[in-house]
């Protein structure tokens, strides 16, 4: 049977892992594959994530998909942030977004 897609949203690595462990377990390769490689790189669980979303997207002012970028991979310094987020077809991330993103960042990392 073909498969529908309803909605699409954007989420961060940490609420991918929070899902994938609670879906049945399953033999597939991918899976397994997926998880173990969800298991090294997220560094926070998935509550910490969508509040650092939410406070990125309201005080520093991004777009949700620019946030959850810094989610996945937590930069503290404003200069990776603004050579992250700025290039290519995107505006440019003035300094003050970038260091109050260091800023949040900073507080919710372990």
């Amino acid at each position: 049977m073909p498969r529908k897609k309803i909605e699409e949203i954007d989420i961060t690595n940490a609420e991918a892992k929070e899902i994938i462990e609670s879906l049945p377990k399953s033999s597939s390769s991918f899976r397994r594959a997926l998880e173990s490689y969800l298991k090294e790189i997220v560094q926070i669980d998935a509550t910490t994530a969508k509040k650092m979303v939410e406070e990125l997207v309201k005080e520093a002012n991004l777009t949700r998909k620019d946030a959850i970028m810094l989610v996945n991979l937590l930069p503290t310094n404003p200069v990776e942030i603004k050579s992250i987020l700025s290039g290519g077809s995107k505006p440019f991330v003035s300094s003050e977004q970038a260091e109050k993103a260091a800023e949040i960042i900073k507080k919710y990392k372990p």
